[in-house]
């Protein structure tokens, strides 16, 4: 007959039991840790993709104002109008209607001077100072 210490038995046993269950446990933190840290992280990656979103929905906001913009620009440099206008402007060409005059060419014009109406810009501290002293 073999000789057992079945209460040697027993300890081992339950230290076994503890020692699985402590691992079990210590697996199922680790993994609850893990998973928290995943939806931090997938939580701030949603917020940066929301305000990039936002930034390039007023970005896209801009650009259709500035498009509207410019398609009436275009719309008023293809018109009769702003072609005629160009046309006098930057060839010297204009209508049956217009009235050219000749000058003669000989005619000293160093003497005519431009009359300047110069008013001074008086700063508006200057204004609200001289209206509550004067």
């Amino acid at each position: 007959m073999a000789y057992s210490n079945i209460n040697r038995d027993k300890e081992q046993v339950g230290w076994a039991n503890w020692a699985k269950n402590a691992g079990l446990v210590g697996f199922m933190l680790i993994i609850i840790w893990s998973s928290v840290a995943n939806m931090w992280q997938q939580w701030a990656t949603l917020n940066e993709a929301r305000a990039r979103n936002l930034k390039l929905n007023e970005e896209a906001t801009k650009l259709i104002a500035q498009n509207k913009i410019l398609e009436k620009q275009i719309e008023y440099a293809t018109s009769s109008a702003y072609i005629n206008q160009k046309t006098r402007e930057y060839l010297g060409l204009g209508s049956q209607n217009d009235y050219w005059l000749k000058l003669p060419k000989d005619i000293d014009n160093s003497d005519i001077k431009p009359e300047f109406n110069e008013v001074a810009e008086v700063p508006i501290i200057w204004q609200w100072w001289n209206l509550f002293t004067k």
